[in-house]
């Protein structure tokens, strides 16, 4: 099971001693590989909940991209809102 722990991002996210995220500008990134540990999700179910929106992501280039506060959006069951990019729809 994960929570949520301010400022540390998800629990569970740095199992086996290191943390899979990229910081990026400051922003704390997830990649389809992340997810697919984190979550135990096969790696089809994670691109699939992308493409439909269910987890917000943004795709650069071939590789999609999660930012912590969308995973702890998708957590947290917080799907509605904002895009990846902070707009509203």
């Amino acid at each position: 099971m994960y929570c949520i722990d301010k400022g540390r991002g998800p629990i569970g996210a740095g199992q086996g001693g290191s943390q899979p995220m990229k910081n990026i500008g400051g922003m704390k990134l997830y990649e389809v590989e992340d997810l697919v540990r984190m979550l135990k999700l096969s790696r089809v179910t994670v691109q699939a909940y992308l493409r439909a929106g269910r987890i917000r992501g943004v795709k650069i280039g071939k590789r999609w991209h999660v930012t912590d506060s969308n995973l702890r959006d998708f957590l947290t069951g917080n799907t509605k809102g904002k895009d990846s990019a902070g707009r509203g729809r």
